[in-house]
Protein backbone atom coordinates (compact mmCIF):
# COMPACT_ATOMS: atom_id res chain seq x y z
CA UNK A 1 0.00 0.00 0.00
CA UNK A 2 2.86 2.35 0.74
CA UNK A 3 4.45 1.58 -2.70
CA UNK A 4 1.29 2.24 -4.46
CA UNK A 5 0.39 5.50 -2.59
CA UNK A 6 4.15 6.85 -3.49
CA UNK A 7 3.43 6.25 -7.07
CA UNK A 8 -0.14 7.54 -6.93
CA UNK A 9 1.09 10.81 -5.01
CA UNK A 10 3.40 11.86 -7.50
CA UNK A 11 0.75 10.78 -10.49
CA UNK A 12 -1.02 13.41 -8.72
CA UNK A 13 1.28 16.03 -8.13
CA UNK A 14 2.49 15.69 -11.66
CA UNK A 15 -0.97 15.79 -12.72
CA UNK A 16 -0.81 12.65 -15.23
CA UNK A 17 -4.44 11.40 -14.48
CA UNK A 18 -6.12 14.43 -15.87
CA UNK A 19 -8.61 14.36 -19.12
CA UNK A 20 -5.98 15.56 -22.36
CA UNK A 21 -7.76 16.80 -25.65
CA UNK A 22 -6.01 13.28 -27.33
CA UNK A 23 -7.60 10.88 -28.57
CA UNK A 24 -6.28 7.29 -27.25
CA UNK A 25 -5.23 4.64 -27.97
CA UNK A 26 -2.55 6.64 -30.57
CA UNK A 27 -1.70 10.05 -28.97
CA UNK A 28 -0.49 9.80 -25.15
CA UNK A 29 -0.36 13.38 -24.08
CA UNK A 30 1.07 12.42 -20.72
CA UNK A 31 3.73 11.33 -22.71
CA UNK A 32 4.82 14.49 -24.28
CA UNK A 33 4.17 16.74 -21.58
CA UNK A 34 7.05 18.92 -21.02
CA UNK A 35 7.37 19.48 -16.97
CA UNK A 36 10.63 20.28 -17.10
CA UNK A 37 12.47 23.84 -16.10
CA UNK A 38 15.88 25.61 -17.02
CA UNK A 39 17.36 23.73 -13.67
CA UNK A 40 16.55 20.56 -14.99
CA UNK A 41 18.09 21.33 -18.20
CA UNK A 42 21.14 22.47 -16.65
CA UNK A 43 21.00 19.02 -13.94
CA UNK A 44 20.76 16.78 -17.57
CA UNK A 45 23.48 18.67 -19.01
CA UNK A 46 26.04 18.15 -15.67
CA UNK A 47 24.63 14.66 -15.13
CA UNK A 48 25.61 13.65 -19.22
CA UNK A 49 29.14 15.47 -18.76
CA UNK A 50 30.23 13.36 -15.34
CA UNK A 51 29.32 10.66 -17.33
CA UNK A 52 31.36 10.59 -20.25
CA UNK A 53 34.27 8.07 -19.82
CA UNK A 54 37.86 9.10 -21.43
CA UNK A 55 39.24 6.05 -22.92
CA UNK A 56 41.92 7.10 -24.66
CA UNK A 57 43.95 10.12 -25.17
CA UNK A 58 46.98 10.13 -27.28
CA UNK A 59 49.30 12.54 -27.67
CA UNK A 60 47.14 15.35 -25.89
CA UNK A 61 44.52 15.42 -28.82
CA UNK A 62 42.39 16.09 -26.17
CA UNK A 63 41.28 18.75 -24.57
CA UNK A 64 40.81 20.51 -27.74
CA UNK A 65 41.56 24.42 -28.20
CA UNK A 66 41.04 27.90 -30.72
CA UNK A 67 44.98 27.91 -30.30
CA UNK A 68 46.05 24.49 -31.97
CA UNK A 69 42.60 23.69 -33.96
CA UNK A 70 41.02 25.85 -36.36
CA UNK A 71 38.81 23.56 -38.21
CA UNK A 72 37.01 20.31 -36.72
CA UNK A 73 35.18 17.61 -38.92
CA UNK A 74 32.28 15.94 -37.63
CA UNK A 75 31.59 12.99 -39.37
CA UNK A 76 28.64 9.71 -38.87
CA UNK A 77 25.04 10.03 -39.30
CA UNK A 78 24.55 9.27 -34.99
CA UNK A 79 25.95 12.99 -34.95
CA UNK A 80 22.49 14.22 -35.94
CA UNK A 81 20.26 11.25 -35.20
CA UNK A 82 16.94 12.40 -33.91
CA UNK A 83 15.25 11.55 -30.59
CA UNK A 84 12.38 8.87 -31.39
CA UNK A 85 8.64 10.37 -30.46
CA UNK A 86 6.38 7.69 -29.02
CA UNK A 87 3.36 9.24 -30.18
CA UNK A 88 2.58 6.89 -33.19
CA UNK A 89 2.92 3.77 -30.47
CA UNK A 90 0.71 1.12 -32.03
CA UNK A 91 0.50 2.61 -36.12
CA UNK A 92 3.29 0.88 -37.58
CA UNK A 93 6.00 2.29 -35.74
CA UNK A 94 6.23 -0.80 -32.78
CA UNK A 95 9.82 -1.79 -33.92
CA UNK A 96 10.85 2.03 -33.08
CA UNK A 97 9.16 1.98 -30.04
CA UNK A 98 11.13 -1.42 -28.97
CA UNK A 99 14.88 -0.01 -30.68
CA UNK A 100 14.37 3.59 -29.51
CA UNK A 101 16.94 6.04 -29.59
CA UNK A 102 20.26 7.27 -28.96
CA UNK A 103 19.69 9.26 -26.24
CA UNK A 104 17.43 7.43 -24.00
CA UNK A 105 17.03 3.34 -25.81
CA UNK A 106 13.25 2.23 -26.31
CA UNK A 107 10.64 0.50 -24.78
CA UNK A 108 9.29 1.80 -21.66
CA UNK A 109 12.01 3.03 -20.24
CA UNK A 110 12.47 5.53 -23.25
CA UNK A 111 12.23 9.61 -22.10
CA UNK A 112 10.93 11.95 -23.96
CA UNK A 113 12.37 15.26 -23.66
CA UNK A 114 10.95 18.75 -24.75
CA UNK A 115 14.39 18.78 -26.81
CA UNK A 116 17.59 16.75 -28.02
CA UNK A 117 20.94 18.45 -28.30
CA UNK A 118 22.57 16.67 -31.04
CA UNK A 119 26.29 15.76 -30.52
CA UNK A 120 27.04 18.25 -34.38
CA UNK A 121 24.26 20.74 -32.46
CA UNK A 122 26.68 20.87 -29.43
CA UNK A 123 29.95 20.65 -30.60
CA UNK A 124 29.01 23.46 -33.25
CA UNK A 125 27.76 25.67 -31.04
CA UNK A 126 30.61 25.35 -28.95
CA UNK A 127 33.41 25.25 -32.04
CA UNK A 128 31.84 28.76 -32.76
CA UNK A 129 31.87 30.36 -29.81
CA UNK A 130 35.70 29.28 -29.84
CA UNK A 131 36.09 30.61 -33.78
CA UNK A 132 36.43 27.17 -35.30
CA UNK A 133 34.91 26.16 -38.60
CA UNK A 134 33.12 22.43 -38.53
CA UNK A 135 32.67 20.58 -41.42
CA UNK A 136 30.31 17.96 -41.73
CA UNK A 137 30.12 14.04 -43.59
CA UNK A 138 26.73 12.73 -42.07
CA UNK A 139 26.23 9.74 -44.26
CA UNK A 140 27.92 6.74 -45.21
CA UNK A 141 29.80 8.04 -47.75
CA UNK A 142 33.35 6.72 -47.90
CA UNK A 143 34.76 9.55 -50.30
CA UNK A 144 33.31 12.32 -48.87
CA UNK A 145 34.19 11.27 -45.33
CA UNK A 146 37.83 11.21 -46.45
CA UNK A 147 37.71 14.65 -48.48
CA UNK A 148 36.65 16.20 -45.34
CA UNK A 149 39.16 14.72 -43.17
CA UNK A 150 41.97 15.49 -44.95
CA UNK A 151 41.15 19.05 -44.84
CA UNK A 152 40.25 19.44 -40.93
CA UNK A 153 42.47 20.07 -38.30
CA UNK A 154 40.78 17.29 -36.30
CA UNK A 155 37.96 14.90 -36.97
CA UNK A 156 35.76 13.57 -34.45
CA UNK A 157 33.78 10.38 -35.64
CA UNK A 158 30.69 9.82 -33.98
CA UNK A 159 29.25 6.06 -33.51
CA UNK A 160 26.32 4.91 -31.51
CA UNK A 161 24.00 1.92 -31.17
CA UNK A 162 20.73 1.61 -29.12
CA UNK A 163 18.45 -1.47 -27.71
CA UNK A 164 14.64 -1.72 -26.42
CA UNK A 165 12.75 -4.23 -24.99
CA UNK A 166 11.68 -8.01 -26.07
CA UNK A 167 14.99 -7.93 -28.12
CA UNK A 168 18.50 -8.54 -28.02
CA UNK A 169 21.01 -7.07 -29.73
CA UNK A 170 22.17 -8.97 -32.60
CA UNK A 171 26.11 -8.24 -32.17
CA UNK A 172 28.17 -5.77 -30.40
CA UNK A 173 28.88 -3.22 -33.34
CA UNK A 174 27.75 0.42 -34.05
CA UNK A 175 25.37 1.10 -36.29
CA UNK A 176 25.32 2.40 -39.93
CA UNK A 177 28.70 0.74 -40.79
CA UNK A 178 30.95 3.38 -38.43
CA UNK A 179 33.21 0.61 -37.09
CA UNK A 180 34.50 0.05 -40.90
CA UNK A 181 34.73 3.52 -41.71
CA UNK A 182 36.96 4.90 -38.94
CA UNK A 183 39.85 3.33 -39.60
CA UNK A 184 39.50 4.33 -43.52
CA UNK A 185 39.46 8.08 -41.78
CA UNK A 186 41.87 7.62 -39.13
CA UNK A 187 44.38 7.07 -41.90
CA UNK A 188 44.07 10.31 -43.72
CA UNK A 189 43.88 12.39 -40.47
CA UNK A 190 46.26 11.58 -37.87
CA UNK A 191 44.06 13.31 -34.67
CA UNK A 192 40.89 11.23 -34.98
CA UNK A 193 38.87 11.17 -32.30
CA UNK A 194 35.79 8.61 -31.51
CA UNK A 195 33.00 9.97 -29.67
CA UNK A 196 30.17 6.81 -28.94
CA UNK A 197 26.81 6.62 -27.54
CA UNK A 198 25.79 2.83 -26.71
CA UNK A 199 23.75 1.33 -24.40
CA UNK A 200 26.22 -1.10 -23.15
CA UNK A 201 29.46 -3.01 -24.27
CA UNK A 202 30.42 -2.61 -27.65
CA UNK A 203 33.61 -3.64 -29.25
CA UNK A 204 36.09 -1.13 -30.84
CA UNK A 205 38.21 -3.31 -33.13
CA UNK A 206 39.46 0.31 -34.49
CA UNK A 207 40.70 1.48 -31.40
CA UNK A 208 44.06 1.23 -32.19
CA UNK A 209 44.23 3.62 -35.35
CA UNK A 210 42.87 6.83 -33.53
CA UNK A 211 43.80 9.35 -31.48
CA UNK A 212 41.14 9.66 -28.79
CA UNK A 213 38.17 7.72 -27.61
CA UNK A 214 35.14 8.81 -25.65
CA UNK A 215 32.08 7.08 -24.65
CA UNK A 216 28.26 7.67 -23.31
CA UNK A 217 25.92 5.65 -22.18
CA UNK A 218 22.50 7.30 -23.33
CA UNK A 219 23.02 10.68 -22.13
CA UNK A 220 20.03 12.48 -22.52
CA UNK A 221 18.30 15.48 -24.06
CA UNK A 222 21.84 17.35 -23.51
CA UNK A 223 24.00 14.64 -25.41
CA UNK A 224 25.52 17.03 -27.21
CA UNK A 225 25.94 19.62 -24.51
CA UNK A 226 27.46 17.33 -22.41
CA UNK A 227 29.78 16.52 -25.44
CA UNK A 228 31.12 19.94 -26.15
CA UNK A 229 31.51 20.53 -22.16
CA UNK A 230 33.85 17.60 -21.81
CA UNK A 231 35.75 17.96 -25.55
CA UNK A 232 36.52 21.34 -24.88
CA UNK A 233 37.43 20.76 -21.21
CA UNK A 234 34.81 23.04 -20.06
CA UNK A 235 33.77 20.10 -17.68
CA UNK A 236 37.35 17.96 -17.13
CA UNK A 237 36.20 13.59 -17.47
CA UNK A 238 35.39 12.23 -14.45
CA UNK A 239 33.59 9.17 -15.92
CA UNK A 240 34.25 5.64 -15.12
CA UNK A 241 33.42 2.45 -16.85
CA UNK A 242 30.63 0.49 -14.84
CA UNK A 243 31.38 -2.45 -17.42
CA UNK A 244 33.94 -4.05 -19.03
CA UNK A 245 34.42 -3.44 -22.63
CA UNK A 246 35.68 -6.91 -24.51
CA UNK A 247 38.15 -6.97 -26.74
CA UNK A 248 36.27 -8.73 -29.21
CA UNK A 249 32.83 -10.46 -29.17
CA UNK A 250 34.47 -13.49 -28.23
CA UNK A 251 35.57 -11.87 -24.45
CA UNK A 252 32.17 -12.03 -23.51
CA UNK A 253 29.41 -14.63 -22.33
CA UNK A 254 28.44 -16.85 -25.60
CA UNK A 255 24.78 -15.53 -26.50
CA UNK A 256 21.98 -18.33 -26.07
CA UNK A 257 18.76 -18.64 -28.72
CA UNK A 258 18.18 -21.41 -26.54
CA UNK A 259 14.93 -21.20 -23.97
CA UNK A 260 16.47 -22.52 -21.32
CA UNK A 261 19.58 -21.41 -20.44
CA UNK A 262 22.43 -22.95 -17.70
CA UNK A 263 24.54 -20.43 -16.39
CA UNK A 264 27.55 -22.20 -16.14
CA UNK A 265 29.77 -19.34 -16.11
CA UNK A 266 28.93 -18.63 -12.90
CA UNK A 267 30.39 -15.48 -10.95
CA UNK A 268 33.13 -15.48 -13.60
CA UNK A 269 31.64 -12.17 -15.99
CA UNK A 270 33.20 -9.44 -17.29
CA UNK A 271 36.27 -8.19 -15.77
CA UNK A 272 36.28 -11.12 -13.51
CA UNK A 273 36.94 -13.62 -15.64
CA UNK A 274 41.13 -13.79 -16.49
CA UNK A 275 40.30 -15.29 -19.84
CA UNK A 276 38.34 -12.56 -21.51
CA UNK A 277 40.69 -9.91 -23.02
CA UNK A 278 39.56 -6.41 -22.52
CA UNK A 279 39.44 -3.14 -24.90
CA UNK A 280 39.37 -1.18 -21.81
CA UNK A 281 38.93 -2.53 -18.19
CA UNK A 282 36.04 -2.28 -15.76
CA UNK A 283 36.77 1.13 -13.66
CA UNK A 284 38.39 2.60 -16.56
CA UNK A 285 38.44 6.21 -17.39
CA UNK A 286 41.02 8.60 -18.04
CA UNK A 287 41.22 12.81 -16.75
CA UNK A 288 43.27 15.38 -18.92
CA UNK A 289 45.89 14.79 -15.90
CA UNK A 290 46.81 12.20 -14.18
CA UNK A 291 46.85 10.89 -10.61
CA UNK A 292 49.47 9.17 -7.63
CA UNK A 293 48.26 7.19 -4.84
CA UNK A 294 50.89 7.84 -2.03
CA UNK A 295 49.87 4.47 0.11
CA UNK A 296 46.56 3.47 1.80
CA UNK A 297 46.29 1.53 5.26
CA UNK A 298 43.54 0.04 7.24
CA UNK A 299 42.48 0.59 10.94
CA UNK A 300 39.37 -0.02 13.42
CA UNK A 301 36.68 2.31 11.76
CA UNK A 302 35.40 5.51 14.41
CA UNK A 303 32.70 3.96 17.01
CA UNK A 304 30.15 6.79 14.50
CA UNK A 305 30.67 4.44 11.42
CA UNK A 306 28.28 1.94 12.93
CA UNK A 307 28.76 -1.90 11.76
CA UNK A 308 32.09 -0.77 9.65
CA UNK A 309 34.80 -2.84 11.47
CA UNK A 310 37.45 -1.58 9.15
CA UNK A 311 38.09 1.59 7.38
CA UNK A 312 40.81 1.96 4.68
CA UNK A 313 42.10 5.28 3.98
CA UNK A 314 44.35 6.17 0.80
CA UNK A 315 45.45 9.38 0.13
CA UNK A 316 45.34 10.89 -3.78
CA UNK A 317 47.28 13.39 -5.56
CA UNK A 318 47.40 15.42 -8.59
CA UNK A 319 50.21 14.66 -10.42
CA UNK A 320 49.77 16.88 -13.34
CA UNK A 321 49.70 20.32 -15.00
CA UNK A 322 46.18 20.91 -14.91
CA UNK A 323 43.02 20.43 -11.91
CA UNK A 324 40.88 17.34 -11.91
CA UNK A 325 38.88 14.68 -9.98
CA UNK A 326 39.51 11.03 -9.92
CA UNK A 327 37.53 7.86 -9.02
CA UNK A 328 39.65 5.82 -6.27
CA UNK A 329 38.32 2.20 -6.35
CA UNK A 330 38.49 -0.92 -3.73
CA UNK A 331 38.41 -4.31 -4.97
CA UNK A 332 38.35 -6.82 -2.17
CA UNK A 333 39.80 -9.97 -2.68
CA UNK A 334 38.78 -13.14 -0.23
CA UNK A 335 40.74 -16.47 -0.06
CA UNK A 336 40.26 -19.54 -2.19
CA UNK A 337 37.65 -21.04 -0.29
CA UNK A 338 34.93 -18.16 -1.07
CA UNK A 339 34.90 -19.36 -4.59
CA UNK A 340 35.30 -15.40 -5.84
CA UNK A 341 37.05 -16.18 -9.39
CA UNK A 342 38.65 -12.50 -8.65
CA UNK A 343 38.83 -9.60 -6.81
CA UNK A 344 35.51 -7.54 -7.04
CA UNK A 345 34.34 -3.74 -6.42
CA UNK A 346 33.25 -3.30 -3.26
CA UNK A 347 33.61 0.51 -3.13
CA UNK A 348 34.61 3.85 -4.76
CA UNK A 349 35.25 7.81 -3.44
CA UNK A 350 35.14 10.77 -5.70
CA UNK A 351 37.99 13.39 -4.68
CA UNK A 352 37.08 16.78 -4.68
CA UNK A 353 38.74 18.60 -7.11
CA UNK A 354 42.62 18.90 -7.07
CA UNK A 355 44.68 21.73 -8.39
CA UNK A 356 48.36 20.13 -9.36
CA UNK A 357 50.14 19.00 -6.30
CA UNK A 358 47.23 18.71 -4.24
CA UNK A 359 46.43 15.63 -2.40
CA UNK A 360 43.39 14.19 -0.52
CA UNK A 361 42.09 11.18 1.46
CA UNK A 362 39.77 8.56 0.29
CA UNK A 363 38.07 6.60 3.00
CA UNK A 364 36.45 3.05 2.34
CA UNK A 365 34.40 1.45 5.50
CA UNK A 366 33.90 -2.55 4.97
CA UNK A 367 31.19 -3.61 6.80
CA UNK A 368 31.21 -7.50 8.02
CA UNK A 369 29.06 -8.06 4.97
CA UNK A 370 31.48 -7.07 3.11
CA UNK A 371 34.00 -9.14 4.15
CA UNK A 372 31.72 -12.39 4.26
CA UNK A 373 30.46 -14.75 1.44
CA UNK A 374 27.81 -17.00 1.15
CA UNK A 375 28.31 -20.90 1.82
CA UNK A 376 25.88 -22.74 -0.20
CA UNK A 377 26.83 -26.09 1.59
CA UNK A 378 25.62 -24.24 4.85
CA UNK A 379 23.15 -21.86 3.89
CA UNK A 380 25.10 -18.92 5.82
CA UNK A 381 27.05 -16.32 5.30
CA UNK A 382 30.25 -16.75 6.75
CA UNK A 383 33.29 -14.49 7.56
CA UNK A 384 36.16 -14.39 5.55
CA UNK A 385 39.64 -14.77 8.13
CA UNK A 386 41.47 -12.79 5.77
CA UNK A 387 40.84 -10.39 2.89
CA UNK A 388 43.03 -8.01 0.23
CA UNK A 389 42.29 -4.58 -0.16
CA UNK A 390 43.24 -3.19 -3.57
CA UNK A 391 42.75 0.12 -4.26
CA UNK A 392 43.40 1.81 -7.88
CA UNK A 393 42.28 3.52 -10.72
CA UNK A 394 40.96 0.63 -12.01
CA UNK A 395 40.13 -3.46 -11.95
CA UNK A 396 43.20 -3.26 -14.30
CA UNK A 397 45.08 -0.53 -12.85
CA UNK A 398 45.50 -1.39 -8.71
CA UNK A 399 48.23 0.80 -7.01
CA UNK A 400 48.12 -0.14 -3.70
CA UNK A 401 47.29 -3.67 -1.51
CA UNK A 402 46.54 -3.53 2.27
CA UNK A 403 45.93 -7.30 3.91
CA UNK A 404 43.37 -7.40 6.38
CA UNK A 405 43.18 -9.72 9.33
CA UNK A 406 39.78 -10.53 11.13
CA UNK A 407 37.95 -7.47 12.08
CA UNK A 408 39.18 -6.22 15.16
CA UNK A 409 42.94 -7.48 14.95
CA UNK A 410 43.98 -4.78 12.12
CA UNK A 411 45.93 -4.69 9.15
CA UNK A 412 48.69 -7.26 8.60
CA UNK A 413 50.61 -5.70 5.47
CA UNK A 414 49.96 -2.83 2.71
CA UNK A 415 52.12 -3.32 -0.59
CA UNK A 416 52.30 -0.82 -3.27
CA UNK A 417 51.06 -2.27 -6.90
Amino acid sequence: DDAARRILAVVKRMRLAESTPCAPPYCQEWLLRNVTGPAHAALARRLAAESIVLLKNEGGVLPLSSASVRSIAIIGSAAVAQPYDPAGQGQGQSDAWRFGDYYSGGGSGHVVAGYVVTPLDGIRARAARAGIEVLTSLSYDEADAVAVAKTADVVIVVGATTSGESVDRPNLTLDDGVDELIPVVARHNNRTIVITEAPGAIVMPWRDSVQAILTLFLGGQETGSAWADVLFGDHAPTGRLPIMLPATEADTIPPSTSLNITYSEGLATSYRNENFAAAFPFGHGLAYTTFEYLGAAASACPAEAAGAPLCIEAHVRNAGSVAGRTIAQLYLELPPEAGQPAPFLKGFQKTGELAPGDSAAVTFTLTERDLSYFDPGSSMWTLAVNAIAHIGESSADIRHSVTLAVPGQGPASSTQA
